[in-house]
């Protein structure tokens, strides 16, 4: 699962990658998990692959969980989040725990399914 996480996030960067020249470094937040959780360090992985295939291009991995990444995308806090898919369609619908829809949160990847 952290293999096809890493290669779509590989993706995403590199689309970002040819709008940059190496002159500029583009440096992305990913709000991730607890700092001793499995998204956490899956983030953590996940920048190193992506500084090693993109000298230019900093993600940054930064303490989070489900909810609480939503509300930190939504702030324009984050550029990538892990979430719960289910946590992300309450998010954008405005269901609790959110009070008001999150009109910045988009999918990307599922990576495995919960229900």
């Amino acid at each position: 699962m952290l293999r096809h996480a890493t290669i779509v996030i590989l993706l995403l960067v590199a689309g970002v990658a040819p709008a940059h020249s190496q002159d500029k470094p583009v440096k992305l937040t990913l709000a991730a998990g607890g700092s001793a959780g499995s998204w956490y360090i899956g983030g953590a992985v996940m920048s190193e692959i992506v500084r090693e295939a993109f000298p230019a291009i900093n993600v940054t991995p930064v303490p989070g969980g489900g909810v609480a990444n939503m509300r930190t995308i939504q702030k324009g806090e984050a550029d990538i989040a892990f979430a719960f898919w289910s946590t992300a369609v309450e998010a954008a619908r405005g269901d609790e725990p959110f009070k008001t829809p999150h009109g910045k949160i988009r999918a990307v990847i599922s990576l495995f399914p919960l229900y």
